[in-house]
């Protein structure tokens, strides 16, 4: 079945020996190079659902969404996400509405408080201080507070937690602390968290 006489010669590797199959070639570098690329662009769209579903399992982990209280104008409220997450309702004069994380950037455990008469979170336990946006504004832990991206109810009485917002770093502490203080029979709202 041998119609070449060249074949089974090892000088012609690409020449198939007597098997009654038809002679094959090396595959084309252009295949090769194509089969890479669908590789790669596989490769890129695993890589794509793994992120999307760590973010999606990231906001899950922090009991979202959740629909929370607005306490009354001017007022802070203390609450608790479904994880166990305690954050801080904040209506402030302004008429705005945020939801701040109520963990301590200085110590996770340390218990966090809301001060009326400075109108700040504070670090009980260490003296940080936050204003009601949860931006960093003197002591230790020198971060601002993780913050929750929110949806309004129409009549203005609920928010629906719907996303974390990583808090940005801080590095100027030379501010040191800051008064009014509160004593700790001042605080209106404690929060501890234990990790």
């Amino acid at each position: 079945c041998l119609s070449d006489p060249e074949a089974g010669d090892p000088s012609y590797p690409d020449r198939a020996v007597d098997t009654g199959l038809p002679l094959m070639k090396k595959p084309a570098k252009r295949w090769l190079v194509a089969a890479g690329l669908v590789g790669i662009a596989a490769m890129v769209v695993v890589a794509a659902v793994v992120i999307d579903a760590t973010s999606n399992a990231s906001q899950t982990s922090r009991g979202l969404p959740v629909v929370l209280s607005v306490p009354n104008l001017g007022e802070t409220a203390a609450a608790v996400l479904s994880d166990g997450h305690p954050v801080f309702v904040v209506h402030d004069l302004d008429g705005s509405v945020e939801v701040i994380e109520a963990v301590s950037t200085h110590l996770p455990d340390d218990p966090m408080g809301w001060c009326p008469t400075a109108r700040t979170i504070d670090d009980v336990a260490h003296g940080a201080r936050w204003d009601p946006q949860g931006r960093y504004e003197s002591g230790p832990g020198a971060t601002d507070l993780g913050r929750y991206q929110i949806e309004i109810a129409e009549d203005s009485q609920t928010v629906e937690v719907v996303a974390y917002i990583e808090p940005s770093s801080k590095s100027d502490t030379s501010a040191g602390l800051k008064g009014p203080w509160c004593d700790i029979g001042g605080y209106q709202i404690h929060s501890y968290y234990l990790p």
